[in-house]
């Protein structure tokens, strides 16, 4: 059975390749990026810092990791995607930086369940635009 390791988006850059390194040297089966974030810009500076923040803040960091993660670990590692999952353009983000998978949480928080249909609905349209 896969082992993942979930990374936090909080720590510095250059540790992201390192910390991939080493856990594929000790065997790890993949990645999943990104967990929560304790980071507050001035859009959430007033949200209690009594949590990590999770979606559309998170997103954009979170791809750029999965195209690290990507790059670091070749395409046999598995790689999750998360963060800020709203909408099929979203989750085409996480596919295009080299994610296997694809994790949503807080988009059906605000969207409700028929997200999932409708991004599946237009990634089927997507494919066949290819």
């Amino acid at each position: 059975r896969p082992v993942l390791v979930k990374l936090s988006p909080d720590g510095p850059a250059e540790s992201l390749t390192a910390l991939a390194e080493t856990a594929l040297e000790a065997g790890i089966d993949g990645f999943v990026a990104a967990n929560t974030t304790s980071k507050r810009d001035d859009q959430y500076a007033l949200i209690p810092a009594e949590g990590g923040l999770s979606g559309p803040m998170l997103h954009d960091h979170a791809v750029d990791m999965v195209r690290e993660l990507r790059q670091v670990a070749g395409s046999e590692s598995l790689i999750i995607g998360c963060g800020g999952v709203r909408s099929h353009q979203t989750y085409q983000n996480f596919l295009d930086a080299g994610a296997n998978l694809v994790q949503l949480y807080t988009g059906l928080v605000y969207e409700g369940p028929g997200l999932v249909r409708k991004i599946l609905k237009q990634a089927a349209g997507y494919g066949r635009a290819q």
